[in-house]
């Protein structure tokens, strides 16, 4: 008997959902991961935003990296943004510095459900009460 390409498709489908479980319920995870987050780096930001029962935002901002930006990096924040590329979609807003040597220096990330003024302001309030300025 000859597979179909659409049969493996189905199978690799089904497979990676095996080993990975499915993207949906990795949302459900996101709580877990920030108490984590803030139990295994203290002083790190994780914050979630719900609408409702639905995951709506996610900010991310490591102890480590606040630290090393505000000790050692230009006074200058660059903000940036790009589409997530899932069935679930959304928006990766992230904040980097340049130190020394000139190098880009990661600060802070979130993922979004869209790139528009609620969600740009809702980060930036969240980055500068996190580094405090």
């Amino acid at each position: 008997m000859q597979m179909t390409i659409l049969s493996c498709h189905r199978a690799k489908k089904m497979a990676i959902e095996i080993l990975d479980g499915r993207d949906g319920e990795q949302y459900c995870h996101t709580r877990e991961y920030c108490n984590a987050l803030r139990k295994w780096n203290p002083g790190s930001s994780a914050y979630i935003q719900r609408d409702g029962v639905f995951f709506q935002r996610m900010y991310v901002s490591l102890m480590a990296c606040k630290e090393g930006f505000l000790a050692g990096c230009r006074p200058m924040i660059c903000v940036d943004a790009c589409f997530i590329k899932t069935k679930w979609g959304g928006q990766l807003h992230a904040a980097i510095g340049r130190d020394g040597n000139d190098d880009i220096y990661p600060i802070a990330y979130a993922v979004c459900e869209t790139e528009n003024k609620e969600t740009w302001t809702w980060f930036l309030v969240q980055l500068l009460e996190d580094i405090g300025l």
